[in-house]
């Protein structure tokens, strides 16, 4: 696969190795911290209680012991067919006051709530036409095909493109997915969208585990390796997708959308976090790379409510 030279925030290149077989790693267990305070969230899901309530307790114990999220505590329960319970100590070793209580809570809930979702997906040929021909009716944009099946918009931001995907009109089974992409000299941040088939082909429980490294030109690099199973399907799908562009998303968001040049017999992924900003980016890689260890919640969640206070 060739690696487009974006810097943006995330660009995964596929590295041509074996398929690992370990199973999802276990955080490190280790005594729960004392809490000066602590945070109850009930959690409405859709998708299952049992699966979202093993997702977020193995979610919260993963950034507990990587040191992302320190926290005391942690207590997950089902308390209803579409409701989870959580009661987690935080502020361990530290003051709690209605700031720190504040903070924590919006840390939680974030936490909570991400997908943390690696999906690789195949593009849709003969969609490109009809998607920029309706973005071109947007208010004060410019837009064009580039040559490899996206369609690049100028003139605003992502959040503003994120929120008008749903009103493309694109055929059954098609997806239209958004990748940041730096802007030419003299214009504002450019958006390229992917008509992508919905369903992935790969990704949720095909990814066994993450790591952070390092490369030298790079910066910070997240290594993912599949399960044997995810990693025969990937196989199989860059095989018949040789000479065609994959898009590749973590929680919705393309990171890279490569050309296939041949089949890839392999079981593992980088994902780069680029070279500017070392230590932003080394602290995105540990979020992602722990997201993608614990694995994803296996359903949407919904904060409904909350309730903190410090120990008494």
């Amino acid at each position: 696969m060739k690696r487009h030279a974006y810097p943006i925030a995330f660009v995964l290149c596929l590295s041509i190795l074996a398929a690992c077989g370990r199973e999802r790693a276990e955080p490190a267990r280790v005594a729960p911290a004392p809490a000066a305070g602590s945070v109850a969230l009930t959690l409405e899901v859709r998708g299952g209680a049992e699966a979202v309530a093993a997702g977020l307790r193995a979610r919260l114990e993963r950034l507990s012991a990587e040191g992302l999220l320190p926290l005391g505590a942690i207590e997950v329960t089902v308390a209803g067919p579409e409701r989870v319970s959580a009661r987690v100590g935080v502020l361990p070793g530290g003051a709690c006051d209605e700031a720190a209580l504040g903070d924590a809570v919006r840390s939680l809930e974030r936490w909570a709530t991400r997908s943390g979702l690696l999906t690789l997906h195949r593009t849709t040929a003969g969609v490109a036409a009809r998607v920029l021909a309706q973005v071109l009716e947007w208010p004060g944009v410019t837009a064009r095909e580039d040559g490899l099946g996206a369609v690049v918009v100028e003139g605003m931001g992502f959040a503003q493109v994120a929120e008008r995907l749903a009103g493309l009109r694109v055929p059954s089974g098609v997806r239209v997915m958004a990748e940041g992409r730096p802007a030419r000299e003299g214009t504002d941040e450019a958006v390229a969208l992917w008509a992508v088939d919905e369903a992935p082909e790969v990704g949720g429980r095909d990814v066994a585990g993450a790591k952070v490294v390092t490369d030298a030109d790079w910066g910070p690099e997240i290594e993912v390796t599949f399960t044997p199973a995810g990693g025969e399907r990937f196989a199989a799908m860059t095989e018949r997708a040789v000479g065609q562009v994959v898009v590749m998303a973590f929680e919705g968001r393309v990171v890279m959308a490569p050309r296939v040049m041949e089949r890839i017999g392999g079981g593992r992924a980088k994902i780069t976090m680029g070279a500017d900003g070392q230590a932003e980016a080394l602290r995105q890689a540990r979020e992602v790379a722990a997201l993608l260890t614990a694995g994803p919640l296996g359903g949407e969640v919904e904060v409904v409510g909350r309730e903190a206070k410090c120990r008494e």
